[in-house]
């Protein structure tokens, strides 16, 4: 049904041409962590560096979700009934539960690009990176220096580390059930509002959850997106356009550096 007036609940749905069983499941999304702002690297060579090269795909993601809020204050006039609306900066939240099996917890996992080395870090706690590569290099803070350490090994557990007042950033790459691209979002400026870790009868298994907020949810560009709508050819053929993107790599880092 393209128009309003050709809407019949009884003959059609009300959006057609979708390519059948083309949809979005849990399986298709896959959340990374990353720095604080994600732009564009170069290191100086001819070799192409791209988003997955720095940020770190986190598993045994059960849920998550991420909501934001626009603060709105309404502005009523005297002598009518009309109002006016002033909008504001925008909040946002991330939240996510994961299971504890061996490995980084999803402490360490957020932290994965930081690195704070044992010179620069002298009577600090030197920091191991997951992602060590030279555009993770490029992306770090060059000042990190931790006095409280966040834990030791594959698990982090002290919140109140001074590791924690820095900002992380989250990618979210979303593909459909035929593994095309469907939309990417990094969620800047992220920080740790709470953590959790437990169990209780009847689990099997350790979970742990956490609550984070963040700056900006920045639109990441694709290098071929696939639209919802499949496209309806000039001999009649219903045909999806763009190319399968099987690997985050292929996200093209076009976010910008405006902060």
């Amino acid at each position: 049904m393209a128009r309003f007036r050709d809407w019949d609940y009884l003959g059609k749905n009300v959006q057609s041409g979708l390519t059948e069983g083309q949809f979005i499941n849990s399986a298709g999304c896959l959340i990374c962590a990353g720095p604080p702002f994600l732009a564009p690297v170069t290191t100086g060579t001819d070799e192409p560096l791209t988003t997955g090269d720095v940020v770190y795909p986190v598993g045994l993601i059960s849920q998550w979700q991420i909501g934001q809020n626009l603060a709105v204050v309404p502005v009523p006039e005297a002598g009518s009934y009309r109002r006016y609306t002033i909008t504001g900066p925008a909040d946002g939240s991330f939240s996510f539960g994961r299971t504890l099996y061996h490995g980084p917890n999803l402490l360490k996992a957020l932290y994965a690009y930081y690195r704070a080395d044992l010179e620069r870090a002298l009577g600090g706690h030197p920091i191991e990176p997951l992602i060590d590569n030279d555009a993770a290099l490029i992306q770090r803070n060059p000042k990190n220096k931790i006095l409280d350490a966040p834990g030791f090994e594959n698990f982090y557990s002290n919140l109140c580390s001074d590791l924690f007042t820095q900002p992380v950033g989250i990618l979210l790459y979303i593909q459909d059930i035929n593994r095309e691209s469907y939309g990417a979002v990094y969620l800047e400026q992220l920080q740790i509002a709470n953590h959790g870790i437990g169990s209780g009868p009847g689990n099997l298994v350790v979970a742990e959850n956490a609550n984070c907020v963040f700056a900006r949810a920045r639109p990441v560009q694709l290098a071929n997106p696939v639209p919802l709508m499949s496209r309806l050819g000039d001999n009649g053929v219903i045909t999806t356009a763009g190319t399968m993107c099987g690997d985050v790599q292929y996200i093209s880092a076009t976010t910008g550096t405006n902060r």
